[in-house]
């Protein structure tokens, strides 16, 4: 006991008159001591590089965890699956709402004794007009030699029915059957899609099928997309009526996927429902 009691009054700093405490022994005692707090600063510099490292680790780590997140993203909106807001495989979840606030940006187009559809497209805006209506060539086609045969008619105000509006041609596409108006009322725009639709996704027609006789007021029909041939014609089981040429094809989350321009019924050929992708309008009517 005297011997361990000596050892502790040491290390306290307090003088201890224990006989049996050799001064080899408190010497080692001394050099331990000293060896020990020496190593101190050794140790946390290797404690803090270690904190470094893994610090620097976990940061890396994160911006890979965010980077793969952007590209999955990228990914399945590509794919048809707005990651958080609207799969396009799905129907709209308020079917009724959706159908008037795409019916808000659609139009009829009025060309001598015939008649088409039309959407409304936001672009630069031609001096003395207020708006811009994208439809089809052989809607207005006889209106090119003869421009005081065509307008459009289109509900302003909900409820009020459907008003004339003076209309001109701005440009347009034969050879892809499009073609872009002036008109002179402000009409909200329909967006066009990103990306190419795919099949099995989700799709809509609408518009002013069945003429002067039977007009039908944004008439819709809903199909699936079956494929998209060059990048340019995009197949539908939407059924297209005569009348609904010009008028947009969109998708679950409302935008514009195509211009519905034609369609064909027979035994030899099937059943086909074909629209214009928006991407054409760029290379050929618009400067986008």
């Amino acid at each position: 006991m005297s011997d361990l009691g000596g050892l502790e009054n040491y290390e306290s700093g307090v003088e201890s008159d224990a006989p049996n405490v050799s001064p080899e022994l408190r010497q080692t005692v001394s050099r331990v001591s000293t060896e020990k707090f020496r190593n101190i600063p050794l140790l946390l510099a290797i404690f803090s590089l270690l904190v470094g490292i893994i610090s620097l680790r976990l940061a890396i780590d994160a911006r890979s965890i965010a980077k793969s997140e952007v590209i999955a993203r990228n990914e399945a909106e590509k794919a048809g699956v707005s990651v958080g807001i609207q799969n396009l495989y799905e129907s709209p979840a308020d079917l009724e709402k959706f159908i008037q606030n795409i019916a808000e940006s659609v139009v009829l187009v009025h060309c001598g004794d015939s008649s088409g559809s039309g959407w409304s497209y936001e672009t630069d805006l031609s001096e003395g007009y207020l708006g811009t209506v994208i439809t089809n060539h052989h809607v207005i086609e006889d209106c090119i030699d003869h421009p005081e045969d065509l307008y459009i008619e289109h509900e302003s105000v909900q409820g009020e029915g459907l008003k004339d509006f003076d209309a001109a041609i701005y440009n347009y596409d034969k050879e892809n059957d499009l073609a872009l108006l002036d008109v002179k009322v402000a009409i909200p725009p329909l967006v066009p899609a990103k990306y190419f639709a795919l099949p099995g996704q989700w799709s809509m027609t609408i518009g002013y099928p069945g003429g002067f006789e039977k007009l039908l007021k944004n008439a819709v029909t809903i199909g699936n997309i079956v494929d998209v041939e060059d990048k340019y014609y995009v197949f539908t089981t939407a059924i297209i009526n005569p009348g609904n040429s010009g008028g947009p094809l969109v998708d679950s989350a409302g935008n514009v996927i195509g211009t519905n321009s034609y369609a064909w019924a027979s035994t030899k050929d099937g059943v086909a429902n074909v629209a214009v992708d928006t991407g054409v309008l760029c290379k050929t009517i618009l400067k986008c």
